[in-house]
């Protein structure tokens, strides 16, 4: 077990190193786990290399993953318009658990890169978005349609508190029952 200052040099070393060493080593290192190692701190070593060695097609994925998990739709003429949120349908656990993940993965790798960064500000307006429409939607929601609002208000509220943080997940709960 490492101290918390060496877990942290050790997880400033390697967010340094070039990708295709940085993918060498959590080969080998997950290999060593694998075979029953017992030297390594294996997943600090491990999430550390996670977080600051995201591939473009993981990356991608998970915007797309914490996109759908929290659908909008266009208004206007021809659907140009602005985008809301999207009510009109349950959404399934599984798309939701897959927003989560996407969730954790951009809130670990935020200050790693450039695209990294982006991806996280994108998920983050979405969602500021998304949970603007949720208190506006609970005002006159009534029904089924607010049940799926309040429903889809759980949801945001755990996806705030990944990438916003827990006050702000609170807040957005005052502001839904305050707008009820």
């Amino acid at each position: 077990m490492l101290s918390p200052e060496k877990s942290q040099r050790l997880r400033a070393f390697l967010a340094t190193l070039p990708d295709s060493i940085a993918a060498r080593l959590a080969d080998a290192v997950a290999r060593d786990r694998a075979s029953g190692g017992r030297g390594l701190p294996h997943d600090l070593i491990l999430d550390a290399l996670r977080a600051t060695h995201v591939s473009a097609g993981d990356l991608e994925r998970a915007r797309a993953d914490f996109l759908s998990a929290l659908p909008m739709q266009r208004a206007g003429i021809f659907a140009g318009g602005p985008r809301f949120a999207d009510f009109t349908q349950v959404l399934d656990r599984e798309r939701a658990e897959r927003g989560l993940g996407a969730a954790r993965l951009l809130a670990a790798t935020s200050s790693h890169g450039l695209a990294q960064r982006q991806a996280r500000d994108e998920a983050m307006a979405h969602l500021k978005r998304y949970n603007d429409d949720i208190v506006r939607e609970l005002r006159t929601a009534q029904g089924p349609r607010r049940a799926l609002v309040e429903h889809r208000l759980e949801l945001a509220a755990e996806l705030t508190a990944l990438l916003f943080g827990a006050a702000e997940a609170e807040a957005l709960r005052r502001r839904a029952a305050s707008a009820a």
